[in-house]
Order: C-alpha cells, then sequence, then structure tokens
C-alpha cells in the first residue's frame, strides 16, 4: 500500500516545523508551522498546526503519525527532553496516533475541488524542569490511501 509521508520536526524550545517528503501519485500532502513559542516550566504550552491533502482524484485515506504520536519527545542538548503530546480536537482529549492503545487517526476523502483540512493540537506538558535551548524531534505522517 503506498504511503505519504511527512516529516515534522526543527524546534526551538516549542517550535516544530514540518517538511513533505514522498509523494503519492493522486494526493499531495502539506501542512503549517506548529509553533508553541518560549516555555515556562511551571506552565504547559499549546499550538496548533494543519494538515492539508488535495488529490486529483476522489480518494478516502487515514493520516497516522509513524511510531505513534502520543507522548512524544522534543530533544535537547546532552539528555534533556521536553515532553508533549498531538492531538486531533481543541480539547486535547483524544490522542493523535496511530490507531492502537486509545490513540485516534485522522480519516478523510479529498478529490478534484475538494481539500481535506484538519488541525492537530499540540501540548507540551507542565512541570518540566529542562535547562534553556533548543529542543528538536522529526514526525513522520503517513497518507494511506483507503
Amino acid at each position: 500500500m503506498p504511503l505519504r509521508r511527512i516529516l515534522w520536526g526543527g524546534a526551538v524550545i516549542g517550535a516544530l516545523s514540518i517538511a513533505a517528503a514522498d509523494a503519492h501519485a493522486a494526493c499531495k500532502m502539506t501542512t503549517d508551522t506548529l509553533a508553541f513559542g518560549s516555555v515556562r516550566p511551571d506552565d504547559r504550552a499549546d499550538s496548533v498546526g494543519t494538515v492539508r491533502v488535495t488529490c486529483t482524484e476522489t480518494t478516502g485515506f487515514q493520516i497516522r503519525p509513524a511510531g505513534g504520536g502520543a507522548g512524544r519527545k522534543l530533544r535537547g542538548a546532552g539528555s534533556s527532553d521536553l515532553r508533549y503530546d498531538l492531538y486531533i480536537d481543541p480539547n486535547r482529549s483524544l490522542a493523535f496516533g496511530d490507531g492502537s492503545g486509545g490513540s485516534f487517526v485522522l480519516v478523510g476523502f479529498a478529490g478534484p475541488g475538494a481539500p481535506f483540512e484538519r488541525s492537530l493540537y499540540g501540548r507540551i506538558r507542565s512541570d518540566q524542569r529542562v535547562p534553556r535551548g533548543a529542543y528538536t524531534d522529526s514526525l513522520v505522517l503517513s497518507l494511506i490511501p483507503q
């Protein structure tokens, strides 16, 4: 089954950007930046990013992160990690993942003149004591035609 992959990465203490990789012949997936900004140790930080799919023919698909999605870590210098999670709802109660362990995938359709667009919601967890600096993560999203 052909997969469409997107790389989600490049963070500076709370900024994630997304870049496209491999393409599915009939569909194109694009994203915008998920930016958390500066993060205070005792506060959580929220952000929203968007996933868009356009297809030249009507296509149903799933979008899921390769390797899960909940419980991710932004990696800093040395052994410092900043934990964050991804969700498919604005209340941040439905974890975005591979469909296992209570997580959810995005499911949709796109076709000529009918693009698919959904928000992904990020949250950096509160009460994390990490040194100041740049933190990064890479997340591959797969577009799986149905």
